[in-house]
Order: structure tokens, then sequence, then C-alpha cells
């Protein structure tokens, strides 16, 4: 089970195709963006609310259980999406091309050099709470090393600077997770 309100598992494929786990098969979900091989689905974030995907180029969506809202690249929707965290009624995206974006209410807003985020593409985040309980987006990205975000006060989200992350090898990293114990594990190239 992954979270949705149907406790499916979820599957992005190659060509832009979703797939549910439904008994013992994959079975795909009808979407309404095109097939074709230059595309994926980049974005699986499944909560109670529904399922949200990015594709790599049509941008992203939300599956309601019955339907798709899709927010198509333009029109001030992000273009793709590689993390997805929802803290309270927001949905938090690490976007390729806009920064961090945060959709409330139907509405995207978009942060970036604004709070300090270098211009970058942002890849995959996750929340995790430091020792103050701060809720903290941990973030990879192409050029900069490991972000965090502190979006405690969702209004006035805060790039964290101190203390200092320790310099990483090498500055692309796709993303961290907190393993059993507590660490952190960074994944770069």
């Amino acid at each position: 089970p992954d979270g949705s309100r149907e406790g499916a598992l979820w599957v992005g494929a190659w060509s832009g195709r979703v797939l549910r786990l439904q008994g013992n098969r994959f079975v795909e979900i009808p979407s309404p963006w095109l097939k074709n091989e230059n595309e994926a689905v980049s974005l699986l974030l499944a909560d109670s609310e529904g399922v949200w995907i990015s594709t790599r180029n049509q941008g992203v969506a939300h599956w309601t259980g019955r339907t798709w809202d899709w927010k198509r690249t333009g029109s001030g929707n992000p273009s793709r999406a590689y993390g997805a965290v929802r803290v309270g009624n927001d949905i938090w995206m690490s976007t390729s091309d806009r920064g961090l974006a945060r959709l409330r209410g139907g509405r995207w807003d978009f942060f970036g050099t604004d709070i300090g985020i270098p211009v970058d593409q942002l890849y995959d985040m996750h929340l995790i709470r430091d020792a103050a309980g701060r809720s903290l987006l941990w973030i990879g990205s192409n050029k900069n090393g490991l972000l965090r975000v502190d979006v405690s006060h969702p209004d006035v989200p805060r790039l964290v600077t101190k203390p200092a992350l320790p310099t990483l090898p090498i500055p692309m990293v796709y993303g961290v997770v907190r393993d059993g114990i507590g660490d952190l594990i960074a994944c770069t190239d």
C-alpha cells in the first residue's frame, strides 16, 4: 500500500503510462496526455486525496479516483516535477524549470532566487524534520548539492543555510533519505 485511498501500488511507466496493481496484475489507468517514446511519468505521490504524477514533457496531473485534473505545461504550470510532498493542504513540488512550487487551492506559487534557491534543476525531495521539529524539505539539485527549505510557515518558505552541510564530492544530488537509524543518505553520481 502506498498511502492512496485505494491502498494500491501505482507505477509510472515509459511513454507516459500510469498503471495500478489490481489483484495480481497491473492495469493501465487511461490518461489524457499523449503517449510517445519520449514521454515518461517521472513522479508519483499517492495520498488520501488521490495520486499526483508528473510527465517528462506535458505537465503534472492529479488523479481524483475518477478523473484526471491535468495541469498542462505553460499557463503558469510547471513543466516537470521530480519530487512531491504534501504538507497540510499544500502540495510542494521540486521542478526542473520553476524552482520550488507550491500548489494551494488550485493556485501555483513558485519560490526560487527570491528565497535564496539558486537557479538550477531541482530533483527529488523529502520532508525531514530537524531536531527542533521544523518541517524541512531536503531537495537534491543539479549543480548545487543538497538544499534545505523550511516550510514550517508555508506562506514564508525559507532556505536554510545554517548549520552548513558538509560539501559533497559531486554537486549533483538526486535526493536524500533518512535510514532506519536516523542517518541521512544522499544519492549522487
